[in-house]
């Protein structure tokens, strides 16, 4: 059994020559002395990759992963599991660069840690790392191809979501995807021709008339549900959309 745990330390660190007895041992014995010195050094590279990927330079991440992987090789007592945690947090964090929904949206267990824990050796991780990155890479400049459309996607996503929130607004939706309220207004109006404030009101007003139609709640309480607590404000609103108030549409409609 010791001989074969010192086999697998010797591969998985790309040793070459005779691998002592206990030399596993040792190591894992000097990292649990000081495991902070590589995660801190790891969450320092980590930024960095991050920095690098979100602002295009793939070459400049992929050198980060290269030192990642010397300041691991430092480690040898580190082992598998702990290195396959590391990087699969890693690989997990840089794919948040690429919010789900748009065209490129990340595959599904791509930063597995399964995937990783699966490597024979630390210089074979590295590749799955470097691989990772590059897709990640790829789906970004797809982001940046079809901002528009991405963009438009993540906001009417988000008033799908949330337009029961009376506090939902142009600003809360701006900073979702990190643009200035002037101007997300005029990228969504040139996609769908509505401001998001229009299409927040639209929808809601869509949202209420299915109730009114489906449901017998309180003309106060379907006001509530769809964001517009204001129940004076809401029939207002209603009436301008449908040419009738909310309770003679809702007693027409279930007559």
């Amino acid at each position: 059994m010791q001989a074969a745990r010192t086999l697998g330390h010797a591969v998985w660190a790309g040793l070459t020559g005779i691998a002592a007895a206990g030399e596993e041992e040792a190591a894992r014995q000097r990292f649990a002395r000081d495991p902070e010195g590589l995660s801190r050094g790891f969450r320092e590279l980590e930024k960095r990759a991050r920095t690098a990927l979100g602002s295009g330079r793939l070459p400049e991440a992929e050198a980060v992963v290269g030192e990642m992987f010397d300041l691991i090789a430092a480690y040898p007592g580190a082992g598998r599991a702990y290195t396959g945690s590391l990087i699969s947090g890693l690989i997990d964090s840089l794919q948040t660069l690429t919010a789900a929904g748009h065209p490129g949206q990340p595959e599904e267990g791509a930063g597995s840690l399964d995937k990783l824990l699966a490597c024979g050796s630390r210089e074979q991780m590295k590749q799955l790392t470097l691989s990772a990155i590059r897709s990640t890479a790829y789906r970004l400049q797809e982001k940046r191809e079809h901002k528009e459309e991405y963009v438009t996607g993540r906001i009417i996503r988000l008033i799908e979501e949330q337009y029961g929130n009376p506090e939902l607004s142009l600003a809360y939706l701006a900073a979702e995807v990190y643009l200035s309220p002037n101007h997300l207004g005029m990228l969504f109006k040139k996609s769908t021709g509505r401001t998001p404030i229009e299409y927040i009101q639209e929808y809601r007003l869509s949202r209420a008339e299915e109730l009114l139609r489906t449901t017998k709640q309180r003309v106060s309480a379907i006001a509530e549900q769809v964001g517009i607590p204001n129940t004076s404000y809401f029939g207002t609103l209603f009436k301008q959309a449908y040419g009738m108030s909310p309770g003679e549409y809702q007693g027409l409609a279930q007559r």
